[in-house]
């Protein structure tokens, strides 16, 4: 049985006092405080998949003020449960987060097939930065993944700039592109696109 490991994104911040700031101007309504099980493409990647796939959906510390260090610590008490050859899957800044530390621990697990999935693009020279999400200078341990690397992304995206695929793009040269026109930040309930590729591997 092969397994996906869909990691999901969150919000992160140079300053506690931004979160904050952002905490309390954060606009909510009822459909906030109730249960949530498939108003989003991961949690319906299983019913997609099928049996021949056991999809994992951990949910990261503090998502709304993400830190890289405690994602990294929690997503490394999971890989004990994860098997060679596993798919492992990032939106957002799960994005970033999976694109970091392949860059800096290399071909865990023998993957099969990595996704980004409108994942923003930090280095320490970037105008921008979201926390410590940053990625390393050294991509080379990310660009040996070659063609099981595969970034995602949509034009119309008002999350995560389309610049940042060009520049996944321009850094990773081997991997795998897509380029969506209709799919903004990737909110939508259902992912045929992502699980036909991921059948295809």
């Amino acid at each position: 049985m092969m397994q996906v490991i869909a990691i999901h994104g969150g919000e992160a911040y140079n300053s506690y006092s931004d979160y904050i700031k952002d905490l309390k101007k954060m606009p909510v309504d009822k459909s906030d405080f109730l249960p949530k099980t498939n108003e989003k493409w991961r949690y319906n990647l299983q019913k997609e998949l099928g049996n021949q796939y056991k999809v994992l959906v951990p949910i990261m510390p503090c998502s709304y003020n993400a830190k890289y260090k405690e994602w990294k610590i929690w997503f490394e008490k999971m890989l004990p449960f994860v098997k060679s050859g596993a798919i492992f899957v990032g939106h957002s800044l799960g994005g970033i987060f999976l694109a970091m530390y392949f860059a800096e621990k290399g071909d865990i697990k023998k993957t099969k097939g990595v996704f980004l999935i409108a994942a923003p693009f930090y280095t320490k020279s970037s105008k921008e930065h979201i926390a410590d999400f940053v990625l390393p200078n050294n991509l080379n341990k990310l660009k040996k993944l070659g063609p099981k690397l595969h970034v995602y992304h949509s034009t119309d995206d008002v999350v995560v700039s389309f610049n940042d695929f060009k520049m996944y793009r321009k850094s990773l040269s081997l991997a795998q592109s897509k380029v969506f026109k209709n799919k903004g930040h990737f909110a939508q309930k259902s992912f045929p696109e992502l699980v036909k590729d991921i059948k295809n591997l």
